[in-house]
């Protein structure tokens, strides 16, 4: 390979790579309370604290794009 070939090539970061499918499936967990009673039903019991917990869990995807797109932003000009 020449030069120029090295230098456009970018090697992946797989850590990288396992925070934005992480984040991903945060956004869809996310959308998939919406679709459902949660935000109507009070928290009794063990399943509804469970619920909490995963929303509250969810909820940090976007915040991890943000710092991952801050990430990839840092080289820019």
């Amino acid at each position: 390979m020449s030069d120029v070939e090295n230098i456009k090539k970018k090697e992946r970061i797989l850590g990288l790579d396992l925070i934005k499918a992480i984040a991903i499936l945060f956004v869809i967990g996310v959308h998939f309370f919406i679709y459902t009673d949660f935000y109507t039903t009070n928290v009794t019991g063990y399943s509804m604290i469970s619920q909490v917990f995963l929303r509250t869990l969810f909820i940090c995807a976007v915040p991890l794009f943000l710092i991952l797109m801050g990430y990839f932003s840092k080289d820019t000009k």
